[in-house]
Formats: C-alpha cells, sequence, structure tokens
C-alpha cells in the first residue's frame, strides 16, 4: 500500500503492508516519521492507498 504522508511542512511516499490505520501510524512512529506521542492525524483512504496530514485548519 502507498503512503502519503504530509507532516511538519513535509511530503514523503513511503510504501507498507499494513492495512490498519493503527499498524500504519505504528509503523511511521518507529521509523521516526511521526512522533513517539500520537499527534492528531486525519487519514484520507484512496484506491492506491492513503494520505496521512494534520487536520485542516479553517479560519
Amino acid at each position: 500500500m502507498n503512503i502519503h504522508l504530509r507532516y511538519e511542512g513535509k511530503s514523503t511516499n513511503l510504501k507498507t503492508n499494513n492495512h490498519r490505520d493503527e499498524d500504519i501510524i505504528r509503523e511511521l512512529q518507529e521509523k521516526g516519521y511521526l512522533p513517539r506521542l500520537k499527534p492528531e492525524l486525519m487519514i484520507d483512504r484512496h484506491p492506491d492507498g492513503v494520505v496521512i496530514r494534520p487536520p485542516a485548519v479553517f479560519g
């Protein structure tokens, strides 16, 4: 599965064998792409993978 991670002003494309949201987040934390503390994230699912990003801010 393809992962497109947008976090802290960076955009990274990765691949994973995980399909559950919790497993994907844990893998990204273990590889150092996300902090160990649970950040507030949105996960958008698409046919070819997922987009992980912070929540949108409107106003």
